[in-house]
């Protein structure tokens, strides 16, 4: 797995790019804690799925300062205007 290079089986726009850079410097910044990376887009850093996700989801038995790391974890040249983190459910543990 590189996960430092995009995949180029995807046609991304510019902004995709940027959004993808952002993903996977989160996910290196999330590397040394306890949090698993799932979904759509640990298939397509992880493994190569030939499809764009937009999204990060983590799945972790302790409780982290995540907001601290995302913000921490944005590389130079990037703005975000909001950050989403879902809090947990009954049925689901964010």
């Amino acid at each position: 797995m590189d996960s430092k290079k995009p995949h180029y089986r995807v046609s991304l726009s510019e902004q995709a790019l940027n959004h993808e850079k952002l993903m996977r410097a989160i996910v290196k910044n999330l590397a040394d804690t306890p949090m698993v990376l799932k979904g759509g887009t640990a298939l397509y850093i992880g493994y190569g799925l030939n499809r764009f996700s937009e999204d990060l989801d983590f799945d972790c038995h302790k409780k982290i300062n995540l907001l601290g790391r995302v913000k921490s974890a944005i590389p130079n040249g990037i703005i975000l205007n909001d950050i989403h983190i879902k809090k947990d459910t009954d049925s689901v543990g964010r």
